[in-house]
């Protein structure tokens, strides 16, 4: 039996930026995981002859 505790998922806000732009919302567990995520989605979806692009990554804001 797995008795391994669920860690909560944060949502962060993902913005990658080259001649064009990617926006997503992505769960992760931290920031520096969201991070990650990002650089994996920008190496799947900017071109290949991009020669640099910009990611940004912030946690949503929670409406109560």
């Amino acid at each position: 039996m797995n008795m391994r505790r669920s860690r909560k998922m944060k949502k962060f806000n993902v913005q990658i930026t080259y001649t064009g732009m990617i926006e997503e919302t992505i769960e992760a567990e931290s920031l520096d995981e969201a991070e990650n995520e990002a650089h994996d989605i920008a190496r799947m979806e900017v071109p290949f002859d991009c020669d640099e692009y910009e990611i940004y990554v912030d946690v949503e804001q929670e409406n109560d």
